[in-house]
């Protein structure tokens, strides 16, 4: 059975990235805490990081 692709808020994916950005729990912590795979907090981490440096 396939699995349906989420549509993801942008509010959801800055929290997701702050959260990355921030560092203080560890990727597997935050992966459980938000129900999101590990590449997606790199993917939303490096998105801030890409505007904020813009």
């Amino acid at each position: 059975m396939k699995s349906k692709m989420r549509n993801r808020t942008a509010q959801f994916k800055g929290k997701v990235a702050l959260a990355a950005a921030k560092g203080d729990k560890t990727t597997a912590d935050q992966t459980s805490n938000f129900d999101v795979q590990p590449y997606y907090l790199e993917q939303c981490s490096r998105l801030l990081r890409w505007t904020r440096d813009s």
